[in-house]
């Protein structure tokens, strides 16, 4: 009977620090994401060229997490989730006729309506990602949050917008393998969060944020792309 007492002391005060040490939350971040660009040398004007023809694109991540509170100021986190990043090309007007291949082509037809008269492509880069985060409150209401994610590349496609002669708005997406990506990558994170709605039982937050990744999406590309993310992540965390 005494040991079934201490047994049982036992579980209700591990249960009770479990309870208050333990929380769980969800947080989507949507953001604009840009390229920075890592180039080897092999084609100097190349990377000129693609700082001004591509341009950032709105992304979207979002993660459940699950958070072990280290004592009254911080905590430690671990989550999964999607992560998407990408970017999309300048709109383009075909001038048919013209030798310039970045800026027209000679078509048969030039007074075809079926052709493009105007384009543009979206990139995007579907990942699973792992995040490993710190945060520090410096009050009940403000708070410090940064780590590293892990990032597993699943799948790559390239949509095509383009408007036809006639007037007509056409899309086509298709999987985009023009490079060997790489399918494992590591990113940086860092925001700084605040209360927007703070109870014994949850929170409910917004988080400005910075995420930066380490290593070119491609393993072998002479011009690399690497993703710059900047938004605000919103998020519930029941306690």
């Amino acid at each position: 009977m005494k040991h079934l007492i201490i047994i049982s002391l036992f579980l209700i005060s591990f249960n009770s620090f479990t309870q208050s040490k333990w929380s769980f939350g969800v947080e989507a971040f949507p953001n604009y994401t840009i390229m920075t660009y890592q180039s080897d040398g092999t084609f100097p004007n190349d990377e000129d060229f693609w700082k001004d023809y591509e341009i950032g694109k709105f992304c979207f991540s979002q993660q459940f997490y699950t958070s072990y509170k280290i004592n009254e100021k911080s905590s430690v986190s671990l989550g999964i989730g999607y992560h998407k990043t990408g970017q999309r090309t300048k709109e383009m007007k075909y001038i048919y006729g013209n030798i310039d291949p970045r800026r027209g082509f000679v078509a048969n037809d030039p007074n075809d309506p079926a052709i493009p008269a105007k384009s543009q492509f979206y990139y995007n880069h579907h990942n699973i990602q792992l995040p490993i985060l710190y945060s520090f409150n410096f009050s009940k209401l403000i708070y410090i949050r940064g780590g590293l994610n892990t990032i597993f590349n699943i799948s790559n496609t390239q949509t095509h917008y383009f408007t036809d002669q006639g007037g007509n708005e056409n899309k086509n997406t298709i999987d985009y393998n023009s490079t060997n990506f790489r399918k494992v990558n590591l990113s940086a994170r860092l925001g700084v969060g605040f209360n927007i709605l703070n109870r014994e039982k949850f929170r409910l937050y917004a988080q400005p944020s910075l995420e930066k990744s380490f290593l070119g999406l491609s393993k072998n590309a002479s011009l690399n792309r690497l993703p710059l993310s900047f938004g605000v992540g919103f998020g519930v965390q029941i306690f």
